[in-house]
């Protein structure tokens, strides 16, 4: 997929296709920036609904729709109640790293099914 605009994606997605990370990452973009119309995104999501999308696509989305935009910060809601950050953590199945616009690091850990926040 050289060039790439909507209908371009929502074909290749259509016709049983994968969607490299440049295709789902422009979508995001595309879509989140108003450079997509609804209707055309909800082709690619009925696409997406009939076609399904493998465990790197579905990671990569994910990981797009995070970075897309603002973030609300929920650490006050922390059932442990310490609203502290963790120092380390064990990654199983870690793929689909993206920078968001502000700079932040996210990885998705695929196994424990968590997008991580780098700092």
């Amino acid at each position: 997929m050289n060039h790439l605009d909507a209908p371009t994606v929502i074909r290749t997605k259509r016709d049983g296709g994968r969607l490299s990370d440049a295709a789902i990452d422009w979508v995001i973009d595309a879509y989140t920036n108003g450079r997509i119309a609804d209707e055309q995104m909800s082709a690619l999501l009925m696409a997406v609904f009939l076609r399904g999308m493998d465990y790197r696509e579905t990671a990569r989305w994910t990981v797009a729709m995070v970075a897309s935009g603002e973030r609300m910060d929920f650490t006050g809601l922390r059932r442990d109640g310490n609203g502290l950050l963790a120092t380390h953590t064990n990654l199983d199945g870690p793929f689909a790293v993206r920078v968001s616009p502000s700079g932040t690091v996210l990885l998705v850990d695929g196994l424990q099914y968590r997008v991580r926040k780098i700092q």
